[in-house]
């Protein structure tokens, strides 16, 4: 699965830029992330991980661009995972087996 996260470099660029964080799915014990760009020039980029509850389980700042997130704590099952930038939120679901 992927998420398109709407990251403008300006106003201008606004329409053309859209980074895309991709992750695998379903997975076991970690979540590995793929990047499209750079993404050295935006400030707090999270990683939530919701039960399909709503809950909380898990959240992380994925400025850096981590190659993997630890789930292992996680049990199987279903999950939402959502990307946040400024007001941008953009959601998927995740599977865990």
């Amino acid at each position: 699965d992927s998420v398109n996260l709407f990251l403008p470099t300006s106003i201008h660029e606004s329409e053309y830029v859209t980074p895309r964080i991709t992750f695998t799915n379903p997975t076991t014990t970690s979540l590995n992330l793929y990047y499209n760009l750079d993404f050295i020039e935006y400030q707090n980029i999270t990683l939530t991980i919701f039960d399909l509850l709503g809950n909380r389980l898990k959240s992380i700042d994925v400025t850096s661009q981590p190659s993997q997130v630890e789930i292992s704590e996680l049990p199987k099952g279903v999950y939402i995972v959502q990307f946040q930038y400024l007001d941008e939120k953009k959601s998927s679901k995740l599977i865990i087996q």
